[in-house]
């Protein structure tokens, strides 16, 4: 449920002044303390040694990588390639870590979480259009940024956000966001509304709110209350079906509120109760005289008019991630993996989780609804699922719902645009989408990101790793540190997030903590490589290795790694993934895991 940014390299024999540490297993892993005078003692390079050197700007290479990253990410939604953008303006709100704020320059948080899923949104809703000035003249959508998590600490809040928060406070951010909307928007503008935030269920059983003799607890209740608020004034509102935590306790089904997409969105009858008195009750649609089925899908297929969307997440083989919790994975998937977006020179970490699938989504949707504005929420979403890309799945533990399994579809965001084109009798020529069962691929780094990861290698502490292979995550992983039921993004701000990369063919892996990372100390690390085939490999390279956010040890290379991976095209890695025990300064031990960039180099 997390993500992360990386960098890695093989290493030339060239680099024979750097002493590597042989490790035969985790009994003869080294200490921090045999870490730190190996460190010492290594000698430096002889200036006529050929390397790549230092770079004269870390953080402009460290951009450049994060640009590759983003490049891939866009390409991948379909995002790069310019697409017509409606007449329409449409606004989306995004109650997350950053603080409110309105339309073209979305502030940062002490967590860029909610930065990242504002942009990607955007960038998503305005494809080829994610430089500045285009932005600013050519793109319609509107972001809308209401802050919902601003805890530092259980204790302390920041204006300027935090990493958690309460439902109380997500939900107010939502009654801020609709007031915005309304303070701002013409008649014909229309909210999505991109919940990329939720809480653990407390229990596996019933659905808060779905019976109706039992009251639903009041922090959960004011989150209800306002989506439904959000709901009678027309908003579409998604949400992400969570991450699997990794360990600890067993959880079933999405977080919440995601989990209300099992509850009907309010007729207008309702919405007239439920209004105050000064405000106008939204029309009722055209023929919607009795309420729609809800989410799960009537036998043609079709969606129902759900309270929330809950969006899951697939990786570049169009597959599941592989944090998808089982019992979440509802009708909708969308890209997951290592998404950025945002000013070109300030790009943030990349993330991977449902999160952001789920603004993946909000930006579709608001590119849909800027050519048919006169739409409804479920007219959009509709249009978004029927353009969308037949999904395989193996694992049906994953569902929802058992009828899931035919009806599964992953957005496509080409091909809901030309759909909306066609219904909106544009003049505009749509170019050919792409094929419904795209190759994979990932493509190598540009010049500029190689000479970084190569950099990384040669300035990180090298150790020949032979652990073995074990089964699924251990139980040793924690549950957050954080006190429940607090409302998490999703996913949290990762370890690495600024150079962690995998290289398949070389076995080789850097992993280098970012220096502004606030978790603590990381140790027991676990890398999980996925196949097509849907097998794991589960290695402990590093399990006596603590990895801090200042030198020495923030900054590692494995060499090695007993990797199952077969060059032969029929069994190929799909998602690489860290995870960690973190310790933070009061001793508190938690978990948090990372999905990583790789290359088959």
């Amino acid at each position: 449920m997390f993500d992360v940014i990386l960098g890695i390299s093989a290493v030339p024999s060239i680099l024979s002044p750097f002493v590597l540490v042989t490790w035969a297993g985790p009994a003869a892993g080294p200490t921090v303390a045999e870490v730190n005078a190996l460190r010492a003692s290594t000698p430096r390079l002889s200036e006529d040694c050929v390397t790549v050197g230092p770079l004269a700007d870390w953080e402009a290479t460290n951009q450049a990588f994060r640009t590759w990253q983003r490049d891939l990410f866009l390409e991948q939604v379909g995002a790069l390639r310019p697409l017509p953008t409606g007449k329409t303006a449409v606004y989306i709100a995004v109650p997350d870590t950053s603080p409110d704020g309105h339309r073209y320059n979305v502030e940062r948080g002490t967590s860029e979480h909610g930065y990242t899923m504002a942009e990607i949104a955007r960038s998503v809703s305005c494809p080829g259009k994610a430089v500045p000035d285009k932005i600013r003249n050519e793109c319609r959508t509107n972001v809308i940024t209401t802050l919902a998590l601003p805890h530092i600490t259980n204790e302390v809040t920041k204006p300027k956000g935090g990493y958690f928060g309460t439902p109380v406070e997500l939900a107010e951010a939502i009654y801020r966001a609709v007031a915005k909307w309304q303070q701002r928007a013409d008649e014909k503008s229309n909210l999505v509304i991109n919940l990329s935030v939720g809480w653990q269920p407390q229990s596996t059983g019933a659905v808060l709110g779905a019976d109706p003799t039992k009251p639903v607890p009041a922090p959960e209740n004011a989150v209800l209350s306002a989506l439904r608020y959000a709901s009678c004034h027309k908003a579409l509102i998604l949400a992400a079906a969570g991450n699997h935590p990794r360990g600890g306790s067993f959880h079933y089904g999405p977080t919440y509120p995601a989990a209300w997409q099992s509850l009907a969105a309010p007729t207008t009858r309702e919405c007239r109760d439920f209004l105050s008195d000064h405000e106008s009750p939204p029309t009722e649609p055209a023929g919607s005289h009795t309420p729609p089925p809800i989410f799960p899908p009537s036998a043609n297929g079709e969606l129902g008019n759900s309270l929330v969307f809950a969006i899951g997440g697939t990786n570049r083989a169009h597959m599941p991630i592989d944090a998808t919790r089982p019992g979440s994975l509802s009708r909708l998937a969308a890209p997951a993996v290592q998404g950025v977006a945002g000013a070109p020179n300030e790009l943030p970490v990349a993330l991977t989780g449902t999160s952001v699938a789920t603004a993946v989504v909000s930006g579709t949707a608001a590119a849909v609804w800027s050519h048919l504005p006169q739409h409804t929420p479920l007219q959009v979403m509709q249009m978004i699922y029927e353009s969308g890309m037949n999904m395989k799945l193996t694992d049906t533990d994953l569902l929802a719902a058992p009828a899931y399994t035919e009806w599964l579809r992953e957005v496509n965001l080409c091909r809901a645009v030309g759909r909306a084109l066609s219904l909106a009798s544009a003049k505009e020529m749509m170019l050919a989408c792409s094929p419904s069962t795209a190759d994979f691929q990932v493509p190598a780094p540009g010049p500029n990101v190689q000479n970084m990861i190569d950099d990384l290698f040669h300035k990180s502490i090298h150790v020949n790793a032979s652990g073995s292979l074990k089964p699924p995550f251990p139980n040793k992983n924690l549950p957050s540190i954080a006190a429940a039921p607090w409302v998490h993004p999703h996913p949290n701000d990762p370890g690495c997030g600024f150079a962690c990369y995998l290289k398949i063919m070389s076995k080789s892996i850097v992993v280098s903590i970012n220096p502004a990372y606030q978790g603590g100390t990381l140790s027991n690390m676990v890398l999980l490589v996925r196949y097509s085939d849907q097998s794991v490999d589960t290695l402990y390279p590093a399990i006596n290795i603590e990895m801090s956010r200042t030198p020495p040890n923030n900054r590692f290379s494995f060499n090695g790694l007993p990797l199952s991976y077969t060059p032969n095209g029929q069994k190929y890695v799909v998602e690489a993934k860290l995870s960690w025990t973190v310790t933070n300064n009061k001793g508190q031990a938690g978990s948090t895991e990372e999905s990583i960039p790789f290359v088959y180099q």
